[in-house]
C-alpha cells in the first residue's frame, strides 16, 4: 500500500509541475515595434515586451534606416534607452520615419531579454522609385 500512495504522490507533483509549466509567461517571440514619437531630431521608437532590451554583442543597435519626405533613406545612430531605442542621423535634421532590418539579408543585434531578434518593421508608405532604364 505505501508504494502505492507514494506513485499516487509522484504523479501529483508531476502535474503540478505541469501547470507551473503552463503558467509560466514564457516569450516565444522577438520584439514588435508598438509606436514611435518624433522629438526635435530624433525618434524613440517603443516596443510591445521590451524589456530587458538589448543587443547580442553589446554594441549599438544596427539596421535601422531614417527619412524625412524627401524619401531619401540614412543609416540611424540608435542607443538603448531603458526599454526604448532613441534614434537620429545627422544626414536629417528632423526624421520622420523608419525602416528596421528592410533589406535582403540585415545584419541585426537587437533582441529581447531571451535573445529573440526583433521583428523587421517600416513606418512609411513609400512605393518604390521608378527608373528611367529603358526596357529590352
Amino acid at each position: 500500500m505505501g508504494e502505492f500512495i507514494e506513485g499516487l504522490k509522484k504523479e501529483k507533483r508531476k502535474e503540478e509541475v505541469k501547470k507551473k509549466m503552463l503558467n509560466l509567461d514564457i516569450v516565444a517571440e522577438g520584439l514588435l515595434m508598438s509606436y514611435a514619437t518624433v522629438l526635435n531630431n530624433s525618434i524613440i521608437v517603443h516596443f510591445d515586451k521590451a524589456h530587458g532590451l538589448k543587443t547580442q554583442d553589446e554594441c549599438p543597435p544596427n539596421a535601422f534606416w531614417l527619412s524625412d519626405n524627401s524619401e531619401k533613406w540614412f543609416p540611424a545612430e540608435a542607443e538603448i534607452k531603458g526599454e526604448t531605442v532613441v534614434l537620429k542621423s545627422s544626414e536629417i535634421k528632423s526624421p520622420l520615419y523608419i525602416r528596421y532590418a528592410f533589406a535582403a539579408m540585415p545584419k541585426v543585434n537587437l533582441v529581447n531579454h531571451t535573445g529573440l531578434p526583433t521583428r523587421p518593421f517600416r513606418t512609411d508608405n513609400f512605393l518604390p522609385r521608378k527608373t528611367n532604364k529603358k526596357q529590352k
